[in-house]
C-alpha cells in the first residue's frame, strides 16, 4: 500500500526534482524515478517479509519497528527535500542552504541505507530461527 502510494505521489509531482552533490558530483534526479526506485524496494521488502511468515520464520519485532522507521522517515525526508525544502532547513543564505540541502539528503540516504540493512538483519535471522526449530 506505502509503495502504491509512493508511486502514485511521483507520478503528480513529475516534474520536481531533487539535487545531490557529492563533492565534485552533481545528481539530479527526477521525483518520479525516486518514487518508482521506493516503490521498488518496498514491494521487495513486502515479499521478504511474506516469504518469512510464510515459512513460519520469526522476525525480531524490535528490529521490524526500527526498519519501517528508518525507511519510512528517511524516504518522507527525502521527498518533502524536493518538494519544499525551505520547510526542512529554513531560509537561509545561498551557500548555506545548498550545504544544508546536501547534509540532510546525504543523511536521508545513509538512514535509508542503514534501515535496508537492519531489514536484511533480520530476514536473516528469522530465516535462521525457521530451520532452528
Amino acid at each position: 500500500m506505502i509503495a502504491g502510494l509512493s508511486l502514485v505521489v511521483g507520478i503528480f509531482s513529475q516534474d520536481k526534482i531533487i539535487d545531490i552533490q557529492f563533492h565534485d558530483t552533481y545528481f539530479v534526479i527526477s521525483q518520479l524515478y525516486l518514487s518508482l526506485f521506493f516503490s521498488f524496494v518496498l514491494g521487495l521488502e513486502a515479499v521478504g517479509y511474506q516469504l518469512i511468515e510464510r515459512n513460519k520464520g520469526r522476525l525480531i519485532r524490535g528490529l521490524n519497528w526500527i526498519h519501517l522507521v528508518l525507511t519510512f522517515g528517511s524516504i518522507s525526508v527525502l521527498f518533502l527535500v524536493s518538494i519544499d525544502p525551505d520547510a526542512i532547513i529554513g531560509n537561509q543564505s545561498e551557500f548555506k542552504r545548498w550545504q544544508s540541502l546536501e547534509a540532510v539528503s546525504i543523511g536521508a540516504v545513509l538512514l535509508f541505507v542503514f534501515s535496508q540493512l537492519v531489514y536484511l538483519l533480520n530476514l536473516g535471522i528469522g530465516f535462521f530461527r525457521r530451520i532452528k526449530n
